[in-house]
């Protein structure tokens, strides 16, 4: 399952759960597109993949080609995941290939906020712990 959502300002929040497939990441890629549409500005990303299993090779290039098109788009973008050997590998080599040095992979989630909050506004930031906090109660 891929949910994209931007409930405040410019944070874009993204959760990926289970076995995410190519169908959902082109179903879920309008709605990045329409919420980018809506602002010039760089946005902040926030993408909670604590319920993420490992991604197929056709699954992982398509969200590392997104990844590299919006580029010049994301100011700093957190990616929080469970700890797995296996995943955490996976995403650091996607993020290392998509270029762009605004992006961190975390296990804990308190310090993708901590890294992210500088460049929040408080409102935002609200919505970040809002949207992190989802996740421990589902």
């Amino acid at each position: 399952m891929v949910t994209v959502e931007n409930n405040a300002g410019r944070l874009i929040e993204v959760r990926q759960t289970g076995k995410v497939t190519v169908g959902e990441l082109q179903a879920s890629f309008p709605t990045f597109q329409q919420i980018l549409a809506t602002s010039p500005q760089r946005f902040i990303m926030a993408t909670d993949w604590r319920g993420m299993r490992v991604l197929d090779d056709q699954t992982s290039e398509l969200l590392l080609n997104i990844m590299r098109e919006e580029n010049s788009r994301i100011e700093k973008h957190a990616l929080i995941i469970s700890p797995s050997a296996i995943l955490g590998l996976q995403v650091r080599r996607l993020f290392a290939e998509a270029g762009g040095e605004s992006r961190m992979v975390f296990e804990s989630p308190s310090a993708a906020v901590r890294w992210l909050a500088p460049s929040l506004k408080p409102h935002e930031l609200h919505a970040l712990q809002n949207f992190i906090n989802a996740n421990v109660a589902a």
